[in-house]
């Protein structure tokens, strides 16, 4: 099980690296408003069960939006809709990632490391 976290954990940050080198230029006001809205609507659909309606993003998808949403953030400071769709990322790869820990079991190996102070 050891296995698997690391290789999960590994995914994930080879994920971001690749996610994090595909801008070289900042995107404008414009793009950034644009690809939020698009991705807002992708990820929360209205339902009540939001997190499931972003079931046709992968989440190396989902990374680099988040990166993206960052750079819009600091490209355009007054939208408040980046950081709320940020959150909406990180809760859909978070629920993933949840899932993830319950279908494999791994769960009392968290909690024990935990508690361990394995962080």
């Amino acid at each position: 099980m050891r296995n698997t976290i690391l290789a999960f954990a590994l995914l994930l940050c080879a994920c971001m690296a690749v996610a994090q080198q595909d801008p070289i230029h900042a995107p404008t006001v414009a793009q950034c408003q644009a690809d939020q809205r698009l991705w807002a609507s992708q990820i929360n659909d209205g339902s009540k069960d939001w997190a499931h309606s972003a079931n046709n993003v992968s989440a190396v998808t989902l990374v680099a939006w988040g990166n993206e949403l960052v750079v819009c953030e600091a490209v355009d400071p007054d939208n408040q809709d980046y950081a709320k769709t940020l959150r909406y990322t990180h809760s859909v790869i978070s629920d993933r990632m949840n899932d993830f820990i319950q279908r494999h079991g791994m769960s009392g190996q968290f909690f024990a490391e935990d508690k361990a102070g394995k962080r």
